[in-house]
């Protein structure tokens, strides 16, 4: 990706630190307890399809029954606390051209790494946790690339627990990653996406009748 627009902010390179080291040797165990857990679900599937197939060719089930008895197998080996569980990431290599007039050349590597999990409770009740590259910009998680063979540092993106009783009623607390209900008429023009609020909030919306609304939104 070749960029030629100009940015105002420019995220320091920061050394980890302990804390940061810290971060990533959580993210490591995270990781690799998930892969684990997915590699033997993987695994169970895989000698389930063979033993469904083999009675399929003896005769002892229908194609029908075959496809049923796999797809609830394939439910019941999720296990319950793996149910509504959503993983998020992505990851971003850019490569940035800058070329004004009367000015010399500038080039520059980026990147950005962020990875996140939101599991829902109930109907009501939701909790997300994620990781991300970044500096002390709270308004970026893209870091530069240098020449001294640095490492970048991996910080908490987020981690909140949301709350809605009701349709009317949104109560949140932690480093929120929602900044549209955590302010008052947020807007791209006022607030960055990549700000992550932190405390308590609370945001009430409540239609008290034909085109009235009792609204309320504090932290």
């Amino acid at each position: 990706m070749i960029s030629r627009k100009s940015h105002a902010a420019n995220p320091e390179w920061v050394r980890g630190s302990g804390k940061h080291r810290g971060y990533k040797l959580l993210f490591l165990i995270i990781a690799l307890i998930t892969g684990v857990l997915l590699s033997l679900s993987t695994a169970f599937a895989s000698d389930m399809d063979t033993l469904v197939d083999k009675l399929v060719k003896k005769g002892i089930l229908t194609k029908e029954e075959a496809k049923e008895v796999k797809r609830q197998a394939k439910e019941e080996n999720v296990p319950s606390w793996m149910k509504n569980i959503k993983f998020k990431g992505d990851f971003r290599l850019m490569f940035q051209w800058q070329n004004e007039t009367d000015k010399p050349e500038r080039t520059r590597g980026r990147i950005r790494l962020r990875l996140g999990v939101v599991k829902e409770i109930n109907k009501k009740l939701e909790m997300g946790f994620g990781l991300a590259t970044g500096g002390k910009n709270p308004r970026s998680t893209t870091v530069d690339l240098s020449d001294t063979f640095s490492s970048p540092d991996i910080r908490i993106d987020y981690a909140y627990c949301e709350y809605t009783p009701s349709t009317w009623l949104n109560i949140w607390g932690g480093k929120y990653k929602g900044i549209q209900k955590a302010v008052w008429m947020a807007s791209d023009l006022l607030w960055d996406s990549d700000i992550r609020p932190e405390g308590l909030g609370l945001r009430l919306n409540y239609t008290t009748g034909p085109g009235m609304h009792l609204f309320a939104n504090t932290g």
